[in-house]
Order: structure tokens, then sequence, then C-alpha cells
């Protein structure tokens, strides 16, 4: 299993080097005004199912974030993460979806993920990854959890 999480966060951790030089290149967003430049991760969970906020704060500006939604070890198949990224313009008072809604079910082998595509994060914006967690068996909806936004 630790193999399995150090592999999965190599892949994620060259995935955001990778879309940080391509977001170098064709721009993004304005730069927040403060905060250490490099990668971040944020994560909030419920029941099985666990979001992640991938923040990556450039010079210049060029911010970007990424969402992920995955299952925990040893989840059963009845159940169903599902989230999305969401971004603020005003400060945090209302969200808006800007990804595509990603779902993964659980697997009793080794954990599930899905991630977002990696969007333009300047300073009039915040991020946040939103997720909720079904169990098809029983019925039950867990109430919606985010990551702190950034």
């Amino acid at each position: 299993m630790l193999q399995h999480l150090a592999r999965r966060s190599a892949v994620t951790a060259a995935t955001a080097l990778a879309a940080a030089s391509v977001s170098l290149l064709f721009g993004g967003g304005a730069a927040h005004a403060t905060g250490t430049l490099g990668l971040h991760f944020y994560t909030a969970s419920v029941a099985t199912c666990e979001a992640d906020l991938w923040f990556n704060r450039q010079a210049g500006g060029n911010n970007t974030a990424q969402g992920v939604v995955s299952t925990q070890d040893n989840t059963s198949g009845d159940v169903q993460c599902i989230g999305a990224l969401e971004r603020s313009s005003t400060g945090g008072a209302t969200w808006n979806q800007i990804s595509a809604t990603h779902s993964v079910w659980g697997n009793t082998d080794y954990p599930v993920t899905s991630d977002t595509y990696w969007y333009a994060d300047g300073a009039k914006y915040l991020a946040r990854t939103c997720i909720y967690a079904v169990n098809h068996y029983t019925g039950w909806t867990s109430p919606t959890v985010c990551t702190s936004a950034h």
C-alpha cells in the first residue's frame, strides 16, 4: 500500500511540475499578493473519500490549481466518491464549479483517483476541491466537504 501511495504521489508531483512548466510558457492569471512559491497541497475527507487541492504558486503570477477525487484503500465497491474543482471570484462568498464532475468507485485492493485539469488561478480567484460520498448499498449520502480555499 505505501509503495502504491508513494508511486501515486510521485506521478502526481511529476504531473504538477509539467503543468507548472506549461503554465509558465502560456501564461495564466495575475499573481496572488502573498505566499510561498511552489506546489502546495490541501486535503479534506468524508467517509472513505478524499478531496485534494494542488495549488501551484509561481513567480510572475501564473498560478494554477488542480482538484483530485479519490477513494481510500479497502473501500467497498458500494461507495462512490463524487467531486469537482470550484472557483470563487468573490473572496469565497459564492462558488462555481469549473471542472467536470469526477466520480470514482471504491476498490478493496488500492485507492482509485481522478484528477481535474489544471486551471489558471490568479489574484482575483480562490480555488477549492469539494467531494461527497454515496453508499449505493445502503442509500446513504454524506454531506459535501471541501478543502480550504487558496
